[in-house]
């Protein structure tokens, strides 16, 4: 079985030996301990933090990974990233993370973070990934993601039997706990996953609460340019599948 990797978003402000921080190096060991390999977007902060995490548990191997892209005030990936890919655009940088990694965790974070969780809630609502569970840290998550959901099934642009597709935690321990049970319970990249029992390909798991490659800039990037392609191509026939064989779903 190959190793699988999760990702953590997490906000770039948070300070070294801040609570959030060491919190999430804890998490982050957790789950390297337990053969997951920790993907983040390569900065400062929370990423640092869930890197430094995984580097210091996994001594010896590859298990942390940057997913990087330049931005004036992230001049440099984090000294802990043992393995880099660097992107010219977030675009090609988001669909590396939906791609290979097998869940996400998005600890508290900003307008970035966000967008992440948004492109993962959306691709998780119309089918092109599954079995990949999101798990949000915080209370702020919960107000934005649980009220945005309540008014958009109000106006009717998202079905009413539609999501939540997510899962809530109160801390970044908390998410890695959850993350381990869920794997046990054989709910990520399983096709008969217990979340997924009765449902289509095209139908999401509801949300649970719980407690408690290129190394350097400036390589051709041509070749990855052209897998993202496919990678599109493949996204569209599923859509399509999807659409002939299972319920449609508004965007």
């Amino acid at each position: 079985m190959s190793q699988k990797t999760v990702a953590l978003f997490g906000s770039a402000r948070i300070e070294p030996g801040s609570d959030l921080y060491l919190q999430t190096v804890d998490s982050a060991a957790l789950l390297a301990r337990e053969g997951w390999r920790i993907s983040t977007g390569g900065g400062p902060g929370l990423m640092e933090a869930a890197n430094k995490g995984a580097a210091e548990t996994c001594e010896g191997s590859t298990c942390s990974l940057g997913y990087s892209i330049y931005l004036p005030f992230e001049a440099s990936t984090n000294e802990f990233v043992q393995q880099e890919t660097h992107h010219k655009t977030f675009f090609t940088r988001l669909d590396q993370f939906t791609e290979e990694c097998d869940a996400f965790i998005a600890l508290p974070g900003g307008w970035g973070t966000l967008l992440e969780v948004l492109i993962v809630v959306q691709l998780l609502q119309v089918g092109h990934i599954k079995n990949k569970p999101l798990i949000l840290v915080g209370s702020a998550w919960e107000s934005i993601l649980l009220r945005a959901d309540e008014i958009l099934k109000h106006q009717g642009v998202v079905g009413r039997d539609e999501g939540p597709f997510w899962h809530l935690t109160s801390s970044p321990i908390s998410a890695a706990k959850l993350l381990l049970e869920l794997d046990a319970s054989d709910s990520i990249g399983s096709e008969n996953a217990s979340l997924l029992e009765g449902k289509t390909s095209c139908d999401i798991p509801r949300h649970v609460h719980a407690e408690g490659v290129q190394s350097e800039a400036g390589r051709d990037e041509a070749p990855a340019q052209r897998t993202m392609g496919r990678r599109a191509i493949r996204r569209a026939n599923l859509s399509r599948t999807c659409a002939k064989g299972g319920r449609s779903r508004r965007r």
